[in-house]
């Protein structure tokens, strides 16, 4: 049997599968779409070791989008409910672990070096306050790190990116937000900030601007807004604002002095990272009224580190040992 450990990333459009061995180093990395783990669980990973030519790991830890309580893992949107125990036995491992994805992804934090963020703005972290982490990728994930007196970390989920979108005073951005409003009964910070989100801001911005919308993919909006065509460049600043917003809600809202982080997802794409860097997210982050200067001095860091959450899940796996 294999001493490396097993570690997969399960987010809401693809699946990463790595090796992990005692050192701590990842290998035999390997993508599958989400919906092929999350429909054929035991296929997947049967699959994944012949295609590394690896024997079956005895020990597993995963991270899936979707809530995780009382053992058990939900995945609304692709239909993925199990008790986590049958699960590890119905994979084959001798020990397996199942966490939400934002678990993981919170708990690579401690584990950056110089080099695998970088700093927005100004604010300077707390040692031992709470750090805050989301990422807008398929959804908006969120989660919670928070160092214990021994020095080791816990992390919770957070379904933070299911609240209420928020309104911005500026104009076109509110216009924006009400127009997505109106297609929908309810309107989450997730509608908007997110993979998911991005058509919907699109969409709304060529009929705010008053031109014909034609459904394209958000690999095509962000080709034309590099371009520089208009309506997709004011798609990306707007979502940007609006994550500034949320994101700082989110902050304030735990008390994140230790800093939030944001991890990955669309801002991890190099051309898109550009835009960011060069937007309003820092401005609304810390625009919250009476409480604006309680946010200028929280850090904000977007994480620039591969796959952040097998430095997560690698924490995880120590534990399982």
């Amino acid at each position: 049997m294999s001493d490396k450990s097993l570690i997969a990333d399960i987010g809401g459009t693809n699946a990463r599968f790595a090796l992990l061995d005692e050192y701590g180093v990842v290998s035999c990395e390997h993508i599958f779409k989400s919906e092929y783990f999350l429909k054929t669980p035991s296929k997947c990973v049967d699959e994944y070791f012949e295609i590394v030519n690896e024997k079956k790991s005895k020990v597993a830890v995963f991270a899936v989008a979707g809530p995780v309580f009382d053992g058990k893992i939900e995945n609304i949107d692709l239909d993925f409910k199990y008790d986590i125990k049958e699960l590890g036995v119905k994979l084959g491992f001798q020990k397996f672990n199942l966490v939400n994805d934002f678990v993981a992804q919170s708990l690579c934090v401690p584990s950056l070096k110089e080099g695998d963020f970088i700093k927005i703005g100004g604010g300077e972290k707390r040692s031992g306050g709470s750090i805050a982490v989301m990422g807008p990728g398929t959804g908006l994930g969120a989660g919670i790190l928070v160092q214990l007196k021994d020095g080791s970390y816990t992390a919770v989920a957070s379904e933070g990116g299911h609240q209420c979108a928020p309104l911005i005073k500026d104009d076109f951005i509110r216009e924006v937000t009400l127009n997505v409003l109106s297609e929908k009964q309810y309107l989450c910070s997730e509608d908007l900030v997110s993979g998911r989100g991005l058509p919907n801001i699109f969409k709304a911005v060529k009929k705010i601007n008053g031109r014909d919308y034609v459904k394209i993919s958000n690999h095509e909006i962000t080709n034309l807004a590099l371009s520089g065509d208009e309506d997709a460049v004011k798609t990306f600043d707007t979502l940007f604002s609006l994550f500034g917003m949320v994101a700082g809600n989110f902050a304030i809202s735990i008390g994140a002095v230790g800093g939030f982080y944001i991890a990955g997802g669309i801002l991890a794409i190099p051309d898109i990272t550009k835009m960011f860097m060069k937007s309003n997210f820092r401005k609304y982050f810390e625009d919250k009224g009476f409480a604006s200067n309680f946010a200028k001095n929280m850090p904000t860091y977007l994480i620039t580190y591969k796959n952040p959450a097998f430095l997560g899940l690698s924490y995880l796996v120590k534990q399982e040992l």
